[in-house]
């Protein structure tokens, strides 16, 4: 893979700032999908985490990656208790650090999938074939 583009980061800030926005909505405000709310903090972090591994290549990132998150998804949930009709649900960040630890894992695996790919980077011993003599 190439290296990630300023519209991937960009992608992958959005993300993070819709998540904390849509975490510290007053209960009035906020709409609702048609799914358990577990299901919708798994599924935000789990896309958050997938694009900022993306977008931020590197051990030391991932590690700060998946750390982050799941401090990320503690705060939402105590933030949760100040804003009015919120309440903390220990299931949802549950939800929303194993969204982002799977999430994770899975932009890893795309992102050395596609760099072992990479006939530019890769470094992998090619088998040829002898050629018979010419007669």
């Amino acid at each position: 893979m190439t290296k990630p583009s300023h519209l991937l980061k960009a992608v992958a800030a959005c993300g993070l700032i819709i998540i904390v926005t849509l975490s510290l909505l007053p209960g009035s405000a906020m709409v609702r999908l048609h799914v358990p709310g577990w299901i919708e903090h798994f599924c935000a972090y789990y896309a958050a985490a997938t694009l900022l591994v993306l977008a931020l290549p590197g051990r030391r990132n991932l590690a700060l990656i998946m750390l982050g998150l799941v401090a990320l998804a503690g705060l939402m949930e105590v933030l949760q208790h100040f804003s009015p009709g919120r309440t903390p649900k220990v299931t949802d960040f549950l939800a929303g650090s194993t969204g982002a630890l799977l999430g994770a894992a899975i932009g890893t695996w795309f992102r050395v999938k596609n760099v072992s790919h990479d006939p530019d980077t890769d470094t992998t011993p090619r088998v040829t074939r002898r050629q018979p003599p010419e007669s």
